[in-house]
């Protein structure tokens, strides 16, 4: 078993140095394209499932990566 970890990509409150708990964030324009180069760099991994939060950081990164794999679950 292979397990990959991502984390989501800059949120504009991160760049705001805000500290951010389980707030929701939002993905900055770098964030958006730190989420599609780690879901291009994995296209090829055979990823079974995708695993999220429900933070709306860690779900808009892994629905990137999900692009490239639409049968996890």
């Amino acid at each position: 078993m292979k397990l990959i970890l991502v984390r989501h990509g800059e949120t504009e409150e991160n760049k705001r140095r805000e500290i951010m708990g389980q707030k929701q964030g939002t993905l900055s324009s770098l964030g958006i394209e730190q989420a599609k180069k780690v879901a291009q760099r994995l296209k090829d991994e055979k990823i079974d499932y995708i695993f999220s939060s429900d933070l709306a950081r860690a779900s808009d990164t892994a629905k990137e990566i999900h692009k490239f794999h639409q049968n996890p679950y």
